[in-house]
């Protein structure tokens, strides 16, 4: 079954449980099956440093929309003005349990979003991912990476 895409399990996360701890759960139960997930798709819910410390810590590649907070909202601007890249590292850190990760963020623009108004601010016509994809392999498929997230 290479390279195609599944669902390989589902959860019902309890209103106190914490977003990594499932995470960290579900993947231990597929490796059980002794299944090798090429590359984890997450929801931008999932956006956060503990979740991706997780992810790190487990060696699990991932893609995943990045919430548009004021330190994302900060890099498109940056981009946009020329002085950062549409891949560069990342910083982000949580107020939340005072957590850091550490982590790539591609900047792309969206989808139609050259027929945008003016008036619109200018982080709404973009898109941002956060992955620990190598930037080669990322380079090698940028153009598709917004468009496969999509179908997925």
């Amino acid at each position: 079954m290479a390279e195609r895409r599944c669902q390989l399990a589902c959860e019902q996360q309890g209103a106190f449980e914490e977003n990594e701890d499932v995470i960290e759960r579900l993947l231990m139960d597929v490796k059980l099956l002794s299944i090798d997930i090429y590359l984890l798709l997450l929801d931008r819910g999932f956006f956060s440093s503990s979740v991706i410390n997780s992810l790190n810590k487990l060696h699990q590649t991932f893609l995943m929309p990045a919430v548009k907070n004021r330190g994302i909202r900060k890099a498109i601007m940056e981009h946009i003005e020329g002085r950062r890249k549409c891949i560069s590292e990342y910083r982000m850190h949580s107020s939340s349990d005072s957590a850091e990760a550490s982590f790539t963020i591609v900047i792309l623009p969206k989808k139609g979003s050259e027929k945008e108004e003016e008036t619109d601010p200018a982080t709404d016509r973009y898109i941002v991912f956060s992955t620990n994809i190598p930037e080669g392999r990322i380079l090698w498929n940028i153009n598709r990476i917004a468009e496969d997230y999509r179908k997925s």
